[in-house]
């Protein structure tokens, strides 16, 4: 499937070259970069070989998965860093994989670090989780905590819904 996508990915990269030259050349450059996300675009799809010449990045060439190499800690807390630069997602399966531990123990040693995200359905690290509009996602949590409580007769524990919002909501003195 992804090796699909990649080849069409490349066919349409080599199209537009063919037409309109490298997608980092000034012209293309200028264009592209108007675009929000135009400097991901151009960084992520060429790779500079000399002043005028660039080659299609790993993205279109092959899969970087086998690149990865892997760590084994026993601390939660280096495994969680390593992935997150990894993935850029807190992964508890890969993490309790990292360590020889269970979920559980994870997410015990590394309740000081992360909490549930009952919006997104997924983890994520208390700085990710406490920026933005807190006060709008401790409303919709709530919301989604009532309609837990209304849709099923056995709910998970509410420790698991309950963001640890104190310390960065407090005043600062």
């Amino acid at each position: 499937m992804i090796e699909t996508i990649r080849a069409k990915l490349r066919e349409k990269y080599n199209q537009f070259i063919e037409k309109y030259g490298f997608l980092n050349s000034a012209k293309n450059k200028r264009i592209i970069l108007q675009d929000s996300l135009g400097f991901q675009i151009c960084a992520s799809l060429e790779t500079k070989v000399s002043e005028k010449t660039w080659i299609p990045s790993d993205i279109l060439v092959r899969s970087r998965k086998s690149t990865i190499e892997t760590i084994s800690t026993d601390n939660c807390a280096e495994a969680l860093s390593w992935v997150l630069g990894t993935w850029g997602i807190v992964d508890i399966n890969k993490i309790a994989e990292i360590t020889s531990k269970d979920e559980n123990e994870v997410i015990t040693e590394l309740s000081e670090l992360i909490c549930w995200n009952p919006i997104d359905n997924c983890w994520n690290t208390q700085d990710k989780w406490a920026s933005g509009n807190v006060y709008t996602k401790m409303k919709e949590t709530e919301k989604i905590l009532e309609e837990l409580k209304k849709d099923t007769e056995k709910v998970e524990p509410e420790e698991k819904y309950t963001v640890p919002m104190g310390k960065y909501t407090q005043p600062r003195p």
